[in-house]
């Protein structure tokens, strides 16, 4: 602009609050203005103005043809405004992320209660059969416990079916052998002897 004499005056924007914190944060920054660095490239910081993120851009610009002739240009935008979408996609990928572990140790424990722990059952049922200890199979339970998956129900069911048998096929050799062990030994007394001797 000019005054009444024709001169120009330089504009000069009144300081709000969001002027004075940025030479505050530039202040604290830097101290004084011989202490910014002289150079080519930008320096660039984050710093908390009015209560968000902002990021700060700082430059030494020469100008005229003297020494001191240089001006300060500070630049700074909201973070939020640049990074706000990629902050938000993050978050929304990590809530995704977190979301997909949970349902995977939920299918995870699923399978595991449903599949592992019948088959630790089955094996466990198998290992008391090889020590013939029919007893801890039927009170333990073993024998009954049934998956809802169809084929472990059916290789449950076939092996329950199969030890069963098993049991019964034992138990009755047991019997025979008893029973052919106490024939013997009435055979073998000497009322037995006596008897036959007299039969003859």
């Amino acid at each position: 602009t000019q005054d009444g004499n024709g001169a120009l005056v330089y504009a000069q924007i009144p300081d709000d609050d969001l002027v004075l914190s940025v030479r505050a944060s530039v202040q604290n920054r830097f101290g004084v203005f011989p202490n910014v660095p002289v150079s080519a490239d930008v320096v660039r910081y984050e710093d908390t103005i009015s209560g968000e993120t902002w990021i700060m851009n700082v430059k030494v610009i020469p100008f005229g043809d003297y020494a001191d002739g240089r001006l300060l240009l500070v630049t700074g935008v909201p973070r939020e405004d640049i990074f706000g979408r990629v902050d938000a996609a993050r978050n929304r990928s990590i809530g995704v992320a977190a979301g997909i572990s949970a349902a995977v140790i939920v299918v995870v424990s699923v399978i595991f209660v449903l599949v592992v722990l019948p088959l630790a059952r089955l094996a466990q049922a198998m290992e008391t059969l090889t020590q013939l200890d029919f007893a801890t199979l039927e009170n333990g339970n073993l024998l009954e416990a049934r998956s809802f998956i169809w084929e472990l129900f059916q290789v449950q069911r076939t092996f329950s079916t199969m030890v069963k048998a098993f049991a019964g096929g034992i138990k009755k050799n047991r019997e025979l052998a008893n029973r052919t062990e106490l024939t013997t030994s009435l055979l073998n007394t000497p009322s037995a002897a006596k008897t036959q001797q007299s039969g003859f």
